[in-house]
């Protein structure tokens, strides 16, 4: 892989993982605050947590231009 590409790549992976780290935080508060979510926000919360999941496993080989 291209080490542009690379590194394009790995910025856009790092920023993906920090806001929906900052999104699944921002609504755990939201939660905290009225005791149940919005049913607009319900499938988020629960999918969002396995998504930077998965992104954050393939950061590190991205960073690496394992890819």
């Amino acid at each position: 892989m291209d080490p542009v590409i690379a590194v394009g790549l790995a910025a856009a992976i790092v920023q993906f993982i920090e806001v929906g780290s900052k999104t699944i935080k921002g609504l755990s508060d939201f939660h905290g605050i009225l005791d149940e979510i919005p049913r607009a926000f319900r499938h988020a919360k629960a999918k969002l947590p396995l998504i930077v999941s998965g992104l954050d496993k393939i950061k590190d080989p991205a960073i690496a231009g394992v890819f």
